[in-house]
């Protein structure tokens, strides 16, 4: 399954401290948590974006650091992940990562793909309108003709 971002409140819900806030993502692939993007409470870095790949000791350089904003952090953490999955040899099965935003008061899904261009599926008028979007047959018929419009076999 390609990496896809998750609320760091979902994946982790408690009712005991540490609270998370909406400011706080985790990059999945499959079920394993590879990296995490937070925007910072407090200190001299406040309101920027902390970035880190987790439970890769060993790779290539560049596991953690900061952005400016929420879509640069969680870009250039998915490139880390892509870097190392090349250092380790290992693949996704499903080469599109699928990022939703809210933009304005609608809501879109910014797709990175196997080529490392970003592509746009607009038009969803609610945050759940999108994700039932995603989980029905909107993502397989997407990548489906993404596949087709590009020549490449359908697995």
């Amino acid at each position: 399954m390609a990496p896809r971002w998750i609320k760091t409140k979902e994946h982790l819900p408690s009712a005991f401290s540490p609270k998370y806030d909406d400011d706080d993502w985790l990059l999945l692939s499959g079920d394993l948590v590879v990296g995490r993007a937070m925007r910072l409470k407090d200190g001299p870095q406040e309101g920027r974006w902390s970035w880190s790949l987790t439970g890769t000791s060993e790779g290539p350089a560049g596991h953690h650091g900061l952005a400016d904003n929420q879509g640069s952090a969680q870009e250039v953490l998915l490139a880390a992940w892509r870097r190392w999955q090349e250092w380790a040899g290992v693949k996704d099965r499903d080469q599109f990562t699928f990022v939703l935003e809210q933009i304005g008061d609608r809501w879109q899904w910014r797709v990175h793909g196997p080529k490392g261009e970003t592509q746009y599926i607009t038009g969803f008028g609610s945050k759940a309108e999108a994700e039932q979007w995603l989980a029905e047959a909107g993502r397989e018929n997407w990548v489906r003709a993404y596949d087709s419009q590009n020549d490449k076999p359908m697995s």
